[in-house]
């Protein structure tokens, strides 16, 4: 945690800071992790360190970030035209799960996000997919929901050429921690952002990686380094 504090000081007082007015973006797995860095790094450098836009935050928030900026600019449209989204953790808030085997699935199709239900071959404890539709179609999703769609997107030539743009013009640097950890997605995004620039800071462990059920591959972030 001291090496990403003064990683994050370096790239937030040195001397691109003079001129570059863009943000030093550190960014982790959890709340906790985020948390626990922002506080050392405001302990230990003051509040000017964090002062907008730069900022330390969850990857999910950058993954709602590109996404809304995809809706901004018309490269994809929600159920009923919503630009800005109500972006949740999980749907537990809007309903108790039942047993059952339904589920649903957001598909980009020509432009479009559409809601999709459908049965899976085993039951479970779901939320029923007609509370999670009209909620979608509120403008209300998950995390999932984000990066399930995001994911779809950047399969475009043109929305990935358009995330890579908001990643440039927006970062001037990215401290990635515990990138161990990082999903195809998460990679993708990491090396768009290399790819336009951005000072990329890779911190981890791969023999502590946590999250191989969401699909963590340790293997593709030594590939990328």
């Amino acid at each position: 945690m001291l090496f990403r504090s003064y990683r994050f000081a370096l790239q937030r007082f040195g001397a691109g800071a003079r001129t570059d007015t863009r943000a030093v973006v550190a960014v982790s797995f959890t709340r906790s992790a985020t948390w626990n860095l922002w506080r050392r790094v405001q302990r230990t450098w003051g509040s000017a360190s964090l002062a907008w836009p730069h900022r330390i935050v969850t990857l999910d928030t950058i993954m709602c970030d590109l996404l809304h900026d995809l809706l901004e600019n018309g490269l994809v449209q929600w159920p009923n035209g919503h630009k800005t989204l109500d972006v949740h953790d999980s749907w537990a808030s809007f309903s108790g799960t039942v047993w059952s085997r339904s589920a649903y699935a957001l598909r980009v199709n020509a432009g479009h996000v559409e809601i999709r239900t459908g049965f899976t071959r085993q039951y479970g404890a779901r939320y029923p997919p007609a509370v999670i539709k009209k909620n979608l179609q509120e403008g209300i999703c998950t995390h999932e929901d984000v990066r399930s769609v995001l994911e779809q997107l950047l399969q475009s030539d043109l929305c990935a050429e358009r995330a890579r743009v908001r990643l440039a013009s927006t970062m001037r640097a990215l401290i990635v921690d515990e990138a161990f950890d990082a999903n195809d997605l998460d990679i993708t995004v990491i090396e768009f952002a290399i790819r336009t620039g951005v000072e990329v800071t890779l911190v981890g462990d791969p023999w502590q990686a946590l999250y191989m059920f969401r699909g963590a591959r340790p293997e593709a972030v030594l590939d990328l380094i």
